[in-house]
């Protein structure tokens, strides 16, 4: 592997990430989703209980009993730490796509080469869902972090003779955590992978060796101190979380959902949403394969049992989700790094097959390509006004990338293919979310009204705010992050609409 490309990558995937952490505070809270969950976890410090996750409805601020609390810790602690903000709500989510990197780094460095492993993180990086994904308050990236984590070290385990019993201990400290932060389905998401492959390599002598009792133990230690105390204090919990959030949402329409609406999708969507989650890769992945031309490409997956193990890991949160008509895009995410690390391994194959042809075919479109979508991004910003300033905080890439396109151009290395397309979509992200943050922020954020009242209030007395939503818990402003971003106290309270008209209110905001 050339050291200048090698340098060149890991140059392009750190500079990405801190310009990403960046972009964590630029976006307001407006998606029902994320500030639902931004608002969960500042109530278990206005309250000071850690113990029952709580969420403001119309009816008051209530338990809210539909996942359990490990990523509702997470961002409290980043709130205690940093402070109320919406950056510190999505540092968690951030920092789980980190680790995320990392281990689709180890997995590919252990079991492949370096190259494959730095491609494969960039691979993922700037795959569109996780992309953006990883800059969200959402549990799915916080998941994924876990179930990636226990994957690793359960597949360290069963695919060495001769391992360490600590990556199988690890697995299940691994898979506790996922638990605590969306439940049964993390171990789903872990097995799949390990069954599937197991199936096609006709191997389950790794049933033996696993220390059943021993990490059953260790699983249980970390999941159910929470679950007890919490259905303690929440009687009926345990029966509602299992059965209306974990097995009927998955077989019913109308599954009792207390806490917002399911997304239901024709059924076989999942496959659908994997492609959209892997893309452009996915695009890049099946003309890779097709280029490739592999008499059998069953013969070629099982030739190595690592990237057998990949394809499986790949495609299990997909197939789990087949007939599954309850369905988000984000559930797809845990099958990122799989997919990402087959990508990088047919990519490299067709790259050695046909090299000069790439080389060739990159000359003459790739820088043109990216620098025509970087203009449209560009000149999309000038027609719709955007800020100057919006531009600021994404000219380190683009500029990276620049030099990147016109470094390689002459002389381009499989790694250096693979940071050039990376780079060019980072650059099309960080442009896109420069232009249409502003807009989003005016159009869909109560923070700019609120704002306003707190400029313009000139009573002595506390603003009062009556507010009126469809999502209660979608308007992230009003629980109180007023407090570093719009310089005055404002008393914010929900009202049910049938309580209209309202007395001993300044300010109604609808």
């Amino acid at each position: 592997m050339d050291k200048t490309s090698y340098t060149f990558a890991i140059t392009l995937l750190v500079l990405g990430l801190l310009t990403r952490s960046l972009f964590l505070e630029y976006t307001n809270l407006v998606d029902p989703t994320e500030s639902r969950y931004a608002s969960i976890a500042q109530h278990m410090i206005l309250d000071n209980n850690w113990l029952t996750p709580k969420l403001p409805m119309p009816e008051g601020v209530v338990p809210y009993l539909g996942k359990p609390p490990l990523h509702f810790w997470l961002t409290a602690i980043s709130y205690k730490l940093f402070g109320v903000d919406e950056w510190t709500s999505r540092l968690p989510s951030f920092l789980s796509a980190i680790l995320i990197l990392w281990i689709i780094y180890i997995f590919g460095a252990r079991f492949f080469s370096k190259e494959i492993a730095l491609s494969a993180s960039l691979i993922a990086f700037s795959s569109g869902v996780f992309f953006f994904a990883s800059g969200a308050s959402i549990t799915d990236v916080t998941l994924s972090a876990m179930v990636s984590a226990a994957t690793l070290n359960l597949y360290i385990f069963t695919s060495t003779q001769n391992s360490s019993k600590k990556f199988a201990y690890l697995a299940a400290i691994f898979a506790a955590l996922g638990f605590l932060c969306k439940g049964p389905i993390s171990l789903v998401l872990i097995a799949i992978p390990l069954i599937l492959n197991s199936l096609c390599i006709r191997d389950f002598t790794w049933l033996k060796r696993l220390p059943w009792i021993s990490c059953i133990i260790t699983f249980l230690v970390v999941v159910s101190p929470w679950f007890v105390l919490s259905e303690i204090e929440n009687p009926g919990f345990l029966k509602y979380f299992f059965w209306n959030e974990n097995i009927a949402r998955y077989l019913l329409k109308d599954y009792g959902d207390k806490f917002g609406s399911g997304h239901v999708r024709p059924f076989g969507s999942s496959w659908i949403m994997l492609l959209a989650a892997a893309g452009p890769w996915s695009i890049i992945l099946i003309a890779a394969a097709i280029k490739v031309r592999q008499k059998a490409c069953w013969n070629w997956l099982v030739s190595d049992k690592n990237i057998l193990f990949c394809f499986c890991w790949g495609i299990s949160a997909a197939l789990f989700f087949t007939f599954v008509r309850q369905l988000h895009s984000m559930y797809i995410l845990p099958g990122i790094p799989g997919l990402s690390l087959l990508t990088a391994q047919i990519l490299s194959a067709a790259y050695r097959k046909s090299g000069h042809k790439i080389r060739g075919s990159w000359s003459k479109y790739g820088i043109f390509s990216s620098l025509f979508l970087w203009t449209i991004f560009l000149l999309a910003g000038l027609f719709l006004d955007t800020p100057p300033s919006s531009y600021i905080i994404c000219l380190p890439i683009v500029l990276v990338a620049l030099f990147l396109l016109l470094k390689v151009k002459d002389s381009i290395t499989y790694l250096n293919f693979v940071s050039s397309i990376s780079c060019t979509l980072i650059g099309a992200y960080f442009l896109a979310t420069a232009v249409v943050t502003p807009f989003i922020n005016e159009g869909s954020s109560s923070e700019e009204v609120l704002k306003q009242i707190a400029k313009f209030h000139t009573s002595p007395e506390i603003a009062r705010v009556a507010i009126v939503s469809r999502n209660s818990f979608s308007i992230y402003w009003s629980s109180a992050a007023w407090q570093g971003e719009l310089g005055e106290e404002l008393k914010l309270f929900y009202v049910p609409i049938l309580f209209l008209p309202i007395a001993d209110v300044d300010y109604l905001l609808v």
